[in-house]
């Protein structure tokens, strides 16, 4: 692991991420991959700017090879609300990007659909009501800022909720996959999301 300091901030980088990164680069997917590197770029850039803007910058950058985790100092005080916009900064960042390109589109001065699927695919998956990821977050901070029931009782919500959600997700994915024979995309998207739901289990307001 790769470990230095930015001002009062830790950048954990483990070797296993250049892995995946190199793998995303040089792989078949070739631009599709590096336009979805700059989308993430983008969403994580949208999360440390709300961070900061908020008045929470974080403790710790954490690359790890399936993801980015911005993870916020400890303070005695918690303002959910503040986490909530922090949560849908990255896919606010990526709806942006959005209209931008629509916007240079409809202008003629844009061209090319990559970078617009891109943002799109990744601002909407990280919407989804997951524990794993900004919608869940989301959802487990609204859920604090509107009820007494504590972290406990809200965090088995989002967990009900996220399995919820990725359940029919997975069926579709494998239908998807029996009636074209060869379209795997979705059942992929589903086992990843169960995967991070499973390794970032209960880790909420590490925003990635």
């Amino acid at each position: 692991m790769i470990c230095f300091t930015i001002g009062s901030c830790v950048v954990k980088i483990r070797f296993l991420f250049f892995a995946v990164l190199a793998f995303l680069l040089f792989s078949a997917l070739g631009e599709g991959a590096i336009l979805g590197l700059l989308a993430a770029l983008l969403h994580e850039m949208g999360h440390l700017a709300a961070m900061v803007g908020v008045g929470m910058p974080p403790r710790e950058i954490r690359l790890n090879p399936f993801g980015v985790d911005l993870v916020k100092q400890e303070t005695t005080g918690r303002s959910y609300g503040k986490e909530v916009l922090v949560s849908l900064a990255g896919p606010l960042a990526n709806g942006l990007a959005c209209f931008f390109c629509l916007l240079g589109r409809r202008l003629g001065w844009w061209e090319g659909d990559g970078w617009l699927m891109a943002n799109a695919a990744l601002g909407l998956m990280n919407l989804l009501p997951i524990e794993a990821l900004d919608g869940g977050q989301a959802l487990f901070s609204l859920l604090l800022l509107r009820s007494r029931r504590g972290e406990a009782f809200c965090g088995k919500v989002v967990t009900a909720v996220s399995l919820l959600t990725l359940l029919p997700l997975a069926t579709a994915g494998f239908w998807l996959l029996l009636d074209s024979r060869y379209n795997f995309s979705l059942l992929l998207l589903s086992l990843y999301l169960i995967f991070l739901l499973l390794w970032k289990r209960g880790r909420f307001f590490s925003v990635g």
